[in-house]
């Protein structure tokens, strides 16, 4: 409602609508006081920590990569480790118990649109996952040239599923 005073104008609000809203803030308060251990406890995520046995091979983290099928795929300083949700895989830049990658000096980790994992590295070239060797092997590109003697200094795969190389001679 508007009033006019000395040629001034005041507004002055109705107050029909305060038990409305009171109302439904109480109504609202009630709810969520009842209610409140449900919503707000919800979890969808839980937090386990891992004792020093299962731990990364190195705490520095360059890359890290979810995978389709689930697994979590993290390189550091010292190798690789894979992480399929209950305990790690370690792929060191030597062999222990077949699991192998050719370098330590990662770039990157990438996962293709097949489901591939490659890793990129400053002194082995592109490396591909085998599943079957359950390690990493040097990618050939037609018969004999080899990624391995490249010096890769980025790395990127986009949503067509090509693969982006930058090397250090360009």
């Amino acid at each position: 409602m508007i009033l006019r005073r000395n040629s001034k104008i005041f507004l002055q609000s109705d107050v029909s609508h305060r038990p409305l809203f009171t109302l439904v803030f109480i109504i609202l308060a009630s709810l969520l006081a009842t209610h409140s251990q449900y919503i707000f406890s919800k979890n969808e995520f839980s937090v386990r920590h891992w004792p020093l046995s299962r731990k990364l091979i190195q705490e520095t983290i360059l890359s890290v990569v979810h995978a389709a099928d689930g697994r979590l795929w993290i390189a550091t300083l010292a190798g690789i480790d894979r992480f399929d949700g209950n305990s790690f895989t370690k792929y060191r830049p030597h062999k222990i118990e077949g699991r192998f990658i050719a370098s330590s000096s990662i770039v990157t980790i990438l996962e293709s649109v097949d489901g591939r994992i490659f890793v990129a590295t400053k002194d082995a070239g592109l490396l591909v996952f085998d599943e079957t060797s359950n390690s990493f092997t040097s990618l050939k590109w037609g018969d004999n040239f080899s990624t391995a003697t490249d010096r890769i200094s980025s790395a990127f795969a986009d949503r067509s599923g090509a693969l982006w190389i930058g090397y250090e001679s360009g």
